[in-house]
């Protein structure tokens, strides 16, 4: 979220001697909601495949780093359907994470080459993606025969970690897409709560007089944490609406 952005949900007009102090404060907030849901809403760099390894029989592993004879021969790439995004990902785990996509066209085993450009070393077959409640693939559910294929054991545990997932579709856009308010308006919210001046390790507590009237605000929770908005019941409900896997979910109830 930018500062324009979090100036349109709330109105809050920001200082120009404060910005930097509240963009630290919006990646702040945006590391611990992403650390909620089980996936980074900060922007991804979108990749471009220069073509695929041939094969007849096994799939060859080229040798690193990839020499300009094996891109020449690679076979073509793919016709562009979507943006493509790579992820890290760990072969054990039940469910591959991603950032969230509205849909997802292909998944391919990679080898990145450079900075912006990759090598497809196998292409994933019947993917199918994992939905959140709010409709939107933020996983892709592992297959029981992935990563037994007879080539993959064929390279060694260093090569293995070379290699990531490329997924190509339509990306959810959180800052533009008013689809996803509710999401926007907590992370708008958190922001608000933790750039307040009087945020303290105790919480937010102030005395404010308005007119002829005064109030106090004081914290909600045991710990600031659960006074912040995140950690009230319908924060929760809308973090459990967009968290990934399963496994998220059980850090917000």
């Amino acid at each position: 979220m930018t500062i324009e952005e979090y100036t349109k949900l709330t109105g809050t007009i920001v200082a120009s001697n404060d910005t930097d102090r509240l963009e630290a404060i919006i990646r702040r907030c945006e590391a611990r909601l992403s650390s909620l849901l089980g996936y980074s809403l900060s922007g991804q760099k979108e990749w471009t495949e220069l073509g695929k390894m041939q094969f007849s029989g096994y799939v060859p592993f080229p040798s690193l780093p990839v020499d300009a004879e094996t891109k020449r021969n690679l076979l073509p790439a793919d016709p562009v359907t979507g943006v493509t995004y790579l992820f890290n990902y760990d072969e054990l785990d039940k469910h591959i994470r991603i950032s969230p996509f509205k849909s997802v066209h292909r998944a391919k085993i990679v080898l990145p080459v450079d900075e912006d450009r990759f090598i497809t070393i196998y292409e994933l077959d019947d993917v199918t993606p994992y939905l959140n409640d709010a409709g939107l693939v933020v996983a892709i559910n592992r297959k029981s025969d992935w990563f037994k294929w007879t080539w993959y054991a064929r390279i060694s545990r260093v090569y293995r970690l070379s290699l990531m997932i490329a997924v190509e579709g339509e990306p959810m856009e959180l800052s533009c897409d008013r689809s996803y308010d509710d999401l926007r308006y907590l992370l708008a919210d958190m922001i608000a709560y933790y750039s307040d001046p009087n945020y303290s390790l105790l919480g937010n507590i102030s005395s404010e007089k308005i007119d002829s009237h005064s109030y106090t605000r004081r914290s909600t929770g045991a710990t600031p944490d659960l006074a912040a908005p995140q950690g009230q019941a319908s924060a929760k409900k809308t973090i459990e609406k967009y968290a990934g896997p399963s496994a998220f979910r059980k850090m917000v109830r």
